[in-house]
């Protein structure tokens, strides 16, 4: 999948800024989950326990999404 995304992407360095982006991306995206699940607001909620456990799961595909994307594929 990751060389479909990148093929038309001549350059080595294109593919390296591409890549930054999509986890810097992601990684924006991990910080809005942390700052959702810390929310004090959110604690009085009935629904606090399936709220937790969506935005756990949320940041656990998004953690294994970054661990793909950074893998070196020379190794």
């Amino acid at each position: 999948m990751w060389a479909r995304w990148v093929k038309n992407l001549k350059e080595a360095r294109g593919r390296d800024d591409f890549k930054d982006v999509l986890i810097a991306s992601l990684q924006e995206r991990q910080d809005e989950l942390t700052t959702k699940e810390l929310d004090p607001n959110l604690f009085g909620s009935p629904a606090w326990p399936y709220l937790q456990a969506a935005q756990i799961g949320a940041r656990k595909e998004i953690t294994n999404l970054i661990k793909l994307l950074a893998l070196d594929h020379k190794e």
